[in-house]
Protein backbone atom coordinates (compact mmCIF):
# COMPACT_ATOMS: atom_id res chain seq x y z
CA UNK A 1 0.00 0.00 0.00
CA UNK A 2 1.32 3.59 -0.33
CA UNK A 3 2.47 5.49 1.87
CA UNK A 4 -0.12 8.97 2.63
CA UNK A 5 1.21 12.56 3.44
CA UNK A 6 -0.06 13.22 7.35
CA UNK A 7 -2.54 16.46 7.80
CA UNK A 8 0.39 18.21 9.59
CA UNK A 9 3.18 17.44 6.59
CA UNK A 10 0.11 18.24 4.50
CA UNK A 11 -0.33 22.00 6.32
CA UNK A 12 3.36 22.13 6.37
CA UNK A 13 3.50 21.87 2.53
CA UNK A 14 0.83 24.53 1.54
CA UNK A 15 2.81 27.20 4.10
CA UNK A 16 5.75 26.02 2.16
CA UNK A 17 4.27 26.75 -1.16
CA UNK A 18 2.80 29.62 -0.16
CA UNK A 19 6.18 31.14 1.57
CA UNK A 20 7.92 30.41 -1.66
CA UNK A 21 5.23 31.97 -4.03
CA UNK A 22 5.13 35.02 -1.70
CA UNK A 23 9.24 35.15 -2.49
CA UNK A 24 8.77 34.98 -5.78
CA UNK A 25 6.23 37.84 -5.46
CA UNK A 26 8.72 40.08 -3.64
CA UNK A 27 11.42 39.38 -6.32
CA UNK A 28 9.10 40.56 -8.93
CA UNK A 29 8.11 43.59 -7.20
CA UNK A 30 4.15 42.97 -7.40
CA UNK A 31 2.32 44.57 -3.80
CA UNK A 32 0.04 41.71 -2.29
CA UNK A 33 -3.26 43.68 -3.35
CA UNK A 34 -1.67 43.61 -7.13
CA UNK A 35 -1.13 39.57 -6.40
CA UNK A 36 -4.93 39.54 -5.45
CA UNK A 37 -6.26 41.30 -7.70
CA UNK A 38 -4.55 39.23 -10.83
CA UNK A 39 -5.55 36.16 -9.28
CA UNK A 40 -9.00 36.08 -8.11
CA UNK A 41 -10.20 40.18 -9.29
CA UNK A 42 -13.45 39.59 -10.82
CA UNK A 43 -13.86 36.54 -8.32
CA UNK A 44 -14.57 38.10 -5.15
CA UNK A 45 -14.90 41.59 -3.55
CA UNK A 46 -11.80 41.71 -1.38
CA UNK A 47 -9.01 39.58 -2.85
CA UNK A 48 -6.44 41.36 -1.00
CA UNK A 49 -8.15 40.07 2.18
CA UNK A 50 -8.08 36.54 0.58
CA UNK A 51 -4.12 37.03 0.16
CA UNK A 52 -3.90 37.57 3.37
CA UNK A 53 -5.83 34.82 4.67
CA UNK A 54 -3.12 32.27 2.52
CA UNK A 55 -0.48 34.46 3.69
CA UNK A 56 -0.51 34.89 7.25
CA UNK A 57 -2.09 35.43 10.02
CA UNK A 58 -4.57 38.04 10.18
CA UNK A 59 -4.91 38.05 13.98
CA UNK A 60 -2.62 36.18 16.84
CA UNK A 61 -5.00 33.54 17.46
CA UNK A 62 -6.13 32.88 13.35
CA UNK A 63 -4.33 30.20 11.36
CA UNK A 64 -3.65 30.88 7.91
CA UNK A 65 -6.29 29.68 5.76
CA UNK A 66 -5.61 25.94 3.71
CA UNK A 67 -4.44 26.06 0.15
CA UNK A 68 -6.48 24.59 -2.48
CA UNK A 69 -4.66 23.71 -5.53
CA UNK A 70 -6.91 26.07 -7.60
CA UNK A 71 -5.95 28.63 -5.43
CA UNK A 72 -2.19 27.56 -5.55
CA UNK A 73 -2.21 27.42 -10.11
CA UNK A 74 -4.48 30.98 -9.88
CA UNK A 75 -1.57 32.51 -7.46
CA UNK A 76 1.08 31.00 -9.34
CA UNK A 77 -0.46 32.13 -12.86
CA UNK A 78 -0.60 35.96 -11.42
CA UNK A 79 3.42 35.80 -11.31
CA UNK A 80 3.47 34.12 -14.25
CA UNK A 81 5.84 31.19 -12.56
CA UNK A 82 4.69 27.37 -13.22
CA UNK A 83 3.00 25.72 -10.62
CA UNK A 84 4.38 22.36 -11.47
CA UNK A 85 7.65 23.56 -11.68
CA UNK A 86 7.27 25.55 -7.97
CA UNK A 87 5.58 22.47 -6.94
CA UNK A 88 8.82 20.12 -7.39
CA UNK A 89 11.03 22.98 -6.06
CA UNK A 90 9.26 22.53 -2.95
CA UNK A 91 8.85 19.06 -2.58
CA UNK A 92 13.01 18.43 -3.44
CA UNK A 93 13.63 21.30 -0.64
CA UNK A 94 11.15 19.49 1.62
CA UNK A 95 13.18 15.90 0.98
CA UNK A 96 16.22 17.78 1.41
CA UNK A 97 15.25 19.10 4.76
CA UNK A 98 13.55 15.29 6.45
CA UNK A 99 17.43 14.02 4.65
CA UNK A 100 19.39 16.38 6.69
CA UNK A 101 17.44 15.83 9.99
CA UNK A 102 18.29 12.33 9.87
Amino acid sequence: MAKVISEDASIALERALVEFIDTEREKKKVSRQGWGQTAFGGEIACPQSKIQDLVGRRSAGRKPKRLSVGDYIKLCQALGVDPVQILAIVLFQSLQETQDKS
